[in-house]
């Protein structure tokens, strides 16, 4: 049981901790991701703060988020050009619980993705579009077959999104103060985009 207004566990990086998911599995309830600008992602015991693994990245971490089955991890981080350091582009990568957490996909985001989040039933993930200098976005894609929506919802930077738990609606929080509320695209606004194709076996 946990005591009342007592934190129970101290989870440490090394640098700005952007984000944050507990393993949503009943057989790993007790397992929390860290993302960090410390160029990691970590998935600890809540019991005794212990690492169990590190996600090793080679640039800042900005997104991390669980399925609903606690089997795969998605990070979204940073990776700079090594000939022009004032380039950046967005890895997203896919990790998945075997033999210790493996890389079972990475690509390109052709977009700047600042949030992520898996739908419930595990056949959506959602990626929050930053981008300053255009309209914000939400592109979904569907993981079965690659195939992809957009959807143009704020002017402001996306900060956080989350799924309804029957996966017809998604929430998302920005930076001007408000939390908007969204029905998910339906089948018909599905189609094929390899800016944004991302599929998991």
């Amino acid at each position: 049981e946990i005591p009342s207004g007592k934190a129970i566990a101290y989870i440490p990086h090394q640098d700005f901790v952007s984000a944050v998911a507990f393993n949503p599995s009943s057989e790993h309830e007790k397992l929390i991701a860290t993302a960090s600008l410390d160029n990691k992602a970590r998935l600890w015991k809540i019991e005794d703060n212990s690492t169990v693994t590190r996600l090793e990245h080679q640039h800042p971490v900005t997104a991390v988020t669980f399925n609903s089955q606690g089997d795969r991890i998605i990070t979204i981080g940073f990776d700079r050009s090594k000939t022009d350091r004032s380039k950046t582009k967005r890895i997203l990568q896919v990790w998945k619980a075997t033999n210790g957490w493996q890389t079972e996909f990475k690509t390109e985001c052709k977009i700047p993705a600042t949030a992520v989040a898996f739908s419930s039933d595990g056949q959506l993930i959602a990626l929050a579009d930053s981008d300053l200098n255009q309209g914000k976005t939400v592109k979904f894609c569907k993981t079965n077959s690659g195939l992809s929506a957009t959807m143009e919802i704020s002017q402001k930077q996306n900060l956080f999104m989350t799924f309804s738990q029957n996966n017809k609606f998604f929430a998302i929080a920005n930076d001007d103060n408000i939390v908007q509320v969204w029905r998910v695209p339906d089948d018909s606004q599905f189609a094929s985009d390899r800016k944004a194709s991302i599929k998991v076996s």
